[in-house]
């Protein structure tokens, strides 16, 4: 289930709506591509969100052609978001 911090969308979702490292594949290829920043909708839909609910942050609502490239994609694993960077001394 947990593989380096990912967790495998077929053996748990995020319970609560906030932004996550998620990793997509292609519905159609199969390929697996790097890791966007995505706001996991909890079932909900909007006309950007990909056809499982998450909303793939900078571009799902992009007003171009390749906005369909990624509402067409699908969530195969997740990990919560690192803690934010912090300079030292503060």
């Amino acid at each position: 289930q947990f593989n380096n911090g990912w967790i495998s969308c077929s053996d748990q979702l995020p319970e609560e709506r906030d932004w996550y490292l998620a990793v997509f594949e292609e519905v159609d290829t199969g390929f697996i591509g790097l890791p966007y920043i995505a706001d996991y909708l909890m079932g909900s839909h909007t006309e950007f969100t990909t056809e499982d609910g998450w909303i793939i942050h900078n571009c799902s609502d992009r007003e171009d052609e390749s906005a369909e490239y990624y509402k067409n994609l699908r969530c195969v694993a997740w990990q919560p978001l690192p803690n934010p960077f912090q300079p030292k001394g503060e």
